[in-house]
Order: C-alpha cells, then structure tokens, then sequence
C-alpha cells in the first residue's frame, strides 16, 4: 500500500464553528482527536485504519458529501400543487 498522508485535528479545532475538513474521510480515536486520511477512496482509508489501528476497531466516517459515479438513481420533483 503506498504512502497515506494523514491530518491529525484535536476536538476544539474540529468544533469549532468554522472549521473546514481537510480530508474527506476520518475517525475519532481514542484519544478524542480526529485523524484525517488524505485520499479519494473509502476503500484505501480503511485499509489504512485498519493496518495501523486492528481490522474492526474504527470505521471511516465522510465529512463531506460524496460525488455519486455514473447515472443518477433518483430524481426529485414537485408533487404538490397549491390550490
């Protein structure tokens, strides 16, 4: 597995008001600090959790919405009308 780079932020850095996420995938660990990992695919960031922390004690967490791949599943619309 290639070199992960990863963003270590304490709980006040994270809480507070405007705090920007540096990654999009992280855990809270035990210490209570936020542990970002800096890479596209959800896949690769628990690979690398679970190497350095023991398969199953964290799972990843997105901060950030993510981009869906390919076509869209579901569409919203209007089914009310005012009368």
């Amino acid at each position: 597995m290639s070199e992960v780079r990863t963003t270590v932020v304490t709980f006040e850095e994270f809480s507070d008001y405007q705090f920007v996420p540096p990654a999009t995938f992280f855990i809270k660990n035990a210490s209570g600090d936020y542990v970002f990992i800096h890479t596209r695919e959800r896949a690769k960031a628990q690979a690398w959790i679970d190497k350095e922390y023991g398969a199953g004690r964290y799972t990843v967490n997105a901060s950030k919405m993510q981009k869906s791949k390919g076509d869209l599943t579901c569409r919203g619309t209007a089914t009310r009308s005012r009368r």
